[in-house]
């Protein structure tokens, strides 16, 4: 008892050492978009007041971006206040878990592109409906595709599915495999923790308020299942969603 109240205190304080940092990504995090649209809006007004608008398109699809961005952030926050707070809503259906692999795969294409990689997706035989919270699981699978579409370049971002066996329940289990630089053992331990990021430093080179991953094993765990990650610095990361099938 005492070695496990000695574990919650370390774990506690880490994470309060945690929450000012965190708080500061967040704030630039959530600046860094807003100033964006609010800048080339007055662009805009000033190219409208000039009559010379030949850029106006081009700013106002630099608007639309930033405003995504901006509510992804926003819908990542009011998620977990959700799910902590008990209030997570999940609706059961039956859809073809395929054909929403392939939809997470194309969305995430794009991004994979530009950082020259290759997408990849190996499904394998006998999976087919499943039933479950579609817009949740689709939510789950993009973003770990969207960690790996970012953190991988010159490489493949691989999306498989098989059938597994979660306990005596039939299952599947949804890996998204990376050829990106991998993640330290140390780093691997603080993936799920709210708050924390692998990079964490003021100078980390990557956006995002580092709750994708907590969001997604939370989700995973109210529908049943959960995430495990495996890495090896240098050689990439595996990320694995695990699902019942029903």
């Amino acid at each position: 008892r005492t070695e496990q109240l000695a574990i919650a205190t370390r774990r506690a304080k880490a994470a309060n050492k945690a929450k000012p940092l965190f708080l500061a990504n967040m704030s630039h995090e959530l600046r860094t978009p807003l100033n964006a649209v609010i800048g080339y809006s007055e662009i805009i007004e000033e190219d409208l007041a000039s009559g010379d608008t030949d850029q106006s398109a081009s700013d106002l699809g630099k608007i639309r971006s930033a405003a995504g961005h901006l509510l992804t952030l926003i819908n990542e926050v009011l998620d977990l206040s959700r799910i902590e707070a008990g209030k997570l809503d999940l609706k059961e259906t039956n859809f073809d878990l395929t054909a929403v692999l392939r939809g997470a795969l194309d969305t995430v294409r794009p991004t994979a592109s530009k950082n020259r990689s290759v997408c990849q997706l190996n499904v394998a035989a006998g999976i087919g409906a499943i039933a479950s919270d579609e817009t949740r699981v689709r939510q789950c699978v993009l973003n770990l595709l969207s960690n790996a579409a970012k953190f991988t370049r010159n490489g493949v971002i691989a999306l498989d599915a098989r059938r597994c066996r979660i306990g005596s329940v039939e299952g599947v289990a949804i890996s998204v495999r990376d050829t990106g630089p991998g993640i330290r053992e140390e780093q691997l331990a603080q993936l799920f923790q709210p708050f924390v990021q692998a990079d964490n430093s003021h100078t980390r080179t990557h956006d995002g308020a580092g709750l994708g991953l907590v969001i997604t094993r939370r989700l995973a765990r109210a529908m049943g299942g959960d995430v495990q990650a495996s890495s090896k610095l240098g050689q990439g990361s595996t990320f694995t969603l695990y699902l019942p099938l029903r």
